[in-house]
């Protein structure tokens, strides 16, 4: 076991098996370790897409949710809460185009859809936390990390597994964590929570933000911002938007990313440990 997977609450990882393959090879291969492609094609003025859906049932949900993908054509989506198990929403819930990356544990489904031109290689899968940490190539070379989960409410481990990969990575390095993190906090929402306190502890220390400036998700006792995009280069965004019926009780947020610009990131968050962290498991 790594010095990574022991930080991480001792759990076991699903990595990449080091086999390639390229983009675009096949529409039901999501899920099955390392999928590096060639160069992303993207078209000029476009950007780079990313979604971000907590589809809280992708069965009862499967009109609008390909049709939000019919309109907005995100090259990336960040799906929770889909309520299929991994071994099967490759088989019975295709899109045409994309292939799906499941997390290796399942407790509400997450899973990443994937443009089948878009090439990423697998990371890993911490089977102690649904998530799911990859590898995606851009247009002219262009490589970023793009990380992303469903973390249930007072869900320390989900937390913690996050730091510990962006303390993993190289200080130059550009990341993208998105996905339901269920956290809640005044500097991006209306109160604060367990989970949300524990990011704010850790954003500094990665030297990252979170684009959300706009409510999330819409229930009878009001609306929170949960659905989060956090980046440790906020110029690499475009354009940050929510909005869109998916029949879910969150609405989708679209992030366009500028791939053939940006500033080279040069914040240095430093490779700390938990000790890091004070007291997370208190707050």
């Amino acid at each position: 076991m790594s010095e990574f997977d022991e930080k991480c609450g001792g759990e076991e990882w699903e990595v990449s098996s080091g086999a390639e393959q390229r983009a675009g090879e096949g529409e039901d291969s999501g899920g099955c370790g390392s999928e590096r492609g060639k160069e992303v094609v993207v078209a000029s003025g476009n950007g780079f897409k990313i979604a971000t859906i907590n589809i809280n049932g992708i069965r009862t949900s499967w009109t609008e949710f390909n049709g939000y993908i019919l309109e907005h054509s995100p090259d990336i989506l960040a799906v929770s809460e889909t309520l299929v198990p991994p071994d099967q929403i490759s088989k019975k819930c295709k899109v045409a185009g994309y292939r799906w990356i499941q997390a290796g544990n399942y407790r509400r489904g997450f899973g990443f859809l994937v443009k089948n031109m878009v090439g990423v290689e697998v990371l890993g899968k911490p089977k102690g936390s649904e998530a799911i940490f990859m590898k995606v190539f851009l247009s002219g070379g262009r490589e970023i990390f793009l990380g992303g989960g469903y973390g249930a409410k007072h869900d320390k481990e989900f937390i913690k597994c996050l730091h510990e990969w962006v303390s993993s990575l190289q200080p130059s390095d550009t990341f993208i964590l998105t996905g339901d993190f269920n956290a809640r906090a005044t500097d991006w929402d209306r109160k604060d929570n367990y989970n949300g306190r524990a990011l704010r502890e850790v954003l500094p220390l990665w030297g990252a933000s979170v684009m959300n400036d706009k409510p999330t998700c819409y229930r009878s006792n009001g609306s929170s911002t949960v659905d989060l995009f956090i980046t440790n280069e906020p110029e690499l965004v475009l354009e940050h938007t929510v909005g869109g019926d998916v029949n879910s009780d969150h609405a989708p947020t679209l992030a366009t990313l500028d791939v053939n610009g940006g500033a080279e990131n040069e914040v240095g968050y430093g490779r700390i440990g938990l000790e890091g962290i004070k007291d997370i498991g208190t707050m």
